[in-house]
């Protein structure tokens, strides 16, 4: 299967792995989607795993992922190995051990470590459902984002395996407590959320001042992406109320994934 991003060929400067692979990871992850400003997938957990194997020199190439074969029906998963690893959590720990990667998070205090666990799992299990509506259950961003699901299936059951995903997602969203919410609420709640990540920040480049991007900063920029797929409808118009965050998105895309500024 012919990939959908190639970063084979390691980043220049930075530090050496200390295992070398004979051949680059696969990532079953999903397209990316162009957008005037910053691109990228409709999975923030995807967009976390390609910008952290990206920053840090890791070899991959991510292909379309078949639903029906994740592990544990999560997307992304990278095989390596054959070893396959799913959860986007999981895949970073895990090769942050197998690759002997130093240094990331390392100079964060006990404080900063709290307040990441907290904004993580609030970008990660709530935030997320934002960029999920958006860009599989919006009308307006849905049908910017089917064309490119499911491209890898014959033309024959391409259209029912979108309907079948935009359905999937629709029922989780409906399971996590939003059936019957509107839009406007909905709008109220992704505000609230950046007003929060916008606060902490402040006029800093990166959160708690550091120099360089850390653990916060990929979890918030990662599912920010899809929710700013579509800059000018839907909760993409929230961001433009807070140009600090909007900054901070251009600014870790900038350093993590550059490609992806690029994209037509």
């Amino acid at each position: 299967m012919d990939p959908i991003l190639d970063c084979s060929d390691p980043k220049p400067n930075t530090s050496k792995l200390s295992k070398i692979l004979n051949e680059p990871l696969i990532v079953h992850g999903l397209y990316v989607i162009p957008s005037p400003n910053v691109s990228g997938t409709p999975s923030g957990f995807v967009n976390k795993v390609v910008a952290f194997f990206h920053y840090h020199g890791i070899p991959f190439k991510m292909i379309d992922a078949e639903y029906q074969k994740a592990p544990q029906g999560k997307i992304p998963f990278v095989d390596c190995e054959g070893e396959s690893v799913p959860d986007s959590r999981v895949i970073i720990n895990w090769a942050i051990e197998k690759f002997g990667i130093t240094g990331w998070g390392k100079d964060y205090t006990e404080e900063e470590n709290a307040i990441t666990t907290v904004i993580s799992r609030m970008m990660d299990e709530h935030v997320y459902t934002f960029g999920v509506y958006s860009a599989f259950i919006d009308p307006i961003n849905w049908e910017r984002v089917k064309y490119k699901l499911a491209s890898n299936v014959p033309l024959a059951i391409r259209v029912f395996l979108r309907a079948h995903i935009r359905r999937h997602y629709i029922d989780w969203h409906n399971r996590c407590g939003f059936i019957g919410t509107p839009k406007s609420e909905l709008m109220r709640q992704i505000r609230q959320a950046m007003w929060v990540l916008d606060e902490l920040l402040g006029n800093d480049h990166y959160y708690f001042g550091k120099t360089k991007p850390g653990p916060l900063d990929l979890a918030v920029w990662s599912q920010l992406v899809p929710i700013c797929l579509n800059p000018e409808e839907g909760f993409g118009k929230v961001i433009k109320d807070f140009p600090r965050l909007e900054q901070f998105c251009y600014r870790i895309t900038r350093d993590m994934m550059p490609m992806w500024l690029s994209e037509e």
